[in-house]
């Protein structure tokens, strides 16, 4: 009975204060308890949230891992399954069809799998989404100096034009390149001699140019910019070159492309025949002719040429 008075004495000697300032730092305790023990599970699911948008973006997710795979892992894998391997002793390969074959590089493999919503290929790697392509036949690929691959994909014809898609893979970074050159045909791919750079060269897109001896040449080094090294020749110089020319000369040379048919005396203007520019090009570029009868007849299809792209045109819109 003595104890529980000297108790009760002894509580209402305590200050109120001190006992709030108590409670206070009880409850801070408990709370920094509480984030310790369950801090952890909330991280991991912030993680795997990002994880999983990353995902959904095809060229900006860090999906490529910065070591490189196994290269004796990857050479077997490739002999296995009868695949193509890119490497540093294999640098250059063409006309490799990712519909039906696999492309084992250090980064791994590359496939494609056909979408039926898009019409288009969806491009993989190591079964990680890249982004789509319409024709998954690779036209060159590439194993730089510096471990990057570069990957060009067989053109998308569209109307006139030649579509290319480019990819250009690394370890620490991806990219596709749309509407790669000038909107005409590549002639050929090639490494510089360095190894560090990726010449492409392109038809000149005038109808009437040199197909041999006339091109635009590109250099790709990476960071998605390509550089001109090469133009086309001048208009002055096809100038010259077709100013010494006959009539007779113009008409012999569309017959034998077979872009001329001399019964109806009328130019073929199919794609195949660059839609009959060329020779009428040309015919405009003649200097000391005037009143031929080939020159009349090459007048007069060149102006039948005209009506009739014209006609087109309006039909179109």
């Amino acid at each position: 009975m003595q104890l529980k008075k000297n108790l009760l004495r002894q509580l209402k000697a305590i200050p109120i204060l001190y006992l709030m300032i108590v409670l206070i730092w009880m409850l801070v305790f408990a709370a920094v308890a509480y984030r310790y023990f369950h801090g952890s599970s909330i991280s991991l699911k912030e993680d795997a949230s990002l994880q999983t948008s990353g995902d959904k973006d095809y060229l900006n997710s860090s999906t490529i891992k910065s070591s490189y795979l196994d290269s004796e892992f990857i050479n077997n894998l490739a002999k296995d399954t009868q695949d193509q391997l890119l490497n540093e002793k294999s640098e250059t390969l063409e006309n490799i069809d990712l519909q039906f074959n696999t492309l084992y590089t250090e980064l791994g493999a590359i496939s494609s799998v056909y979408d039926e919503a898009t019409k288009n290929y969806i491009l993989f790697l190591n079964n990680i989404p890249l982004g789509q392509v319409a024709n998954p036949l690779v036209k060159y690929a590439f194993y730089l100096k510096n471990k990057q691959i570069i990957l060009i994909f067989e053109a998308e014809d569209i109307g006139s034009d030649s579509v290319y898609v480019m990819l250009d893979l690394s370890s620490r970074k991806k990219r596709m390149l749309h509407e790669v050159g000038n909107f005409e045909k590549l002639q050929a791919a090639s490494l510089s001699n360095d190894k560090l750079c990726v010449y492409l060269k392109f038809n000149d897109a005038r109808k009437y140019s040199e197909k041999d001896g006339d091109y635009q040449l590109y250099e790709y080094c990476g960071a998605g910019s390509f550089n001109k090294i090469l133009d086309v020749k001048s208009e002055e110089y096809y100038q010259r070159k077709f100013a010494g020319m006959t009539a007779a000369q113009v008409l012999q040379l569309a017959e034998q492309d077979k872009c001329y048919d001399n019964k109806t005396k009328r130019l073929n203007l199919s794609h195949k025949c660059g839609y009959g520019i060329k020779y009428c090009h040309i015919f405009r570029s003649i200097k000391e002719e005037r009143n031929s009868t080939s020159y009349l007849e090459l007048e007069h299809a060149c102006a039948d040429r005209a009506q009739t792209r014209l006609f087109q045109s309006l039909m179109l819109n």
